[in-house]
């Protein structure tokens, strides 16, 4: 099930995974599933296969995405966000991510990585809220 969590709560060690999915996936963009509870507790990380062609767009592989969303049911959870990553960008959705985005319930994460950095990489999270706008999701880092 896809759920539309009030905000995403994540643990350091599951936040460090999509950061590193991110990261060695440059110089292209990072795709993936988090699955969690409807309070937004993320408990599973689960990167997809980017078959896109160009470095700057992702389009899951639909093998890869079907495994985790087999995954997820497995483990009696939801998706509570799709996650992607823009290397050297910033956090606001293109025009493409928000067309994606449209079609899932669920938060959309967005993993901005600095070109030389891997300190100061920057998160955003959003949805749509009932008319058709983008609402922020808040993003919370906690140690359990």
């Amino acid at each position: 099930m896809v759920v539309s969590p009030a905000r995403l709560i994540l643990s350091p060690d599951l936040l460090t995974q999509v950061l590193t999915h991110a990261r060695t996936s440059r110089p292209r963009e990072a795709v993936g599933l988090l699955g969690g509870r409807s309070t937004g507790e993320v408990e599973l990380v689960l990167p997809l296969v980017n078959v896109a062609h160009g470095e700057r767009e992702f389009i899951a592989d639909p093998h890869s995405q079907y495994c985790a969303l087999k995954w997820i049911e497995a483990e009696s959870l939801n998706v509570v966000a799709i996650y992607h990553s823009h290397p050297g960008g910033g956090v606001d959705p293109s025009a493409e991510d928000l067309a994606y985005a449209r079609r899932w319930s669920c938060a959309q994460l967005v993993v901005a990585l600095r070109e030389n950095a891997v300190r100061d990489d920057r998160l955003r999270a959003f949805r749509f809220d009932q008319h058709g706008g983008t609402q922020n999701v808040p993003i919370e880092v906690i140690v359990r």
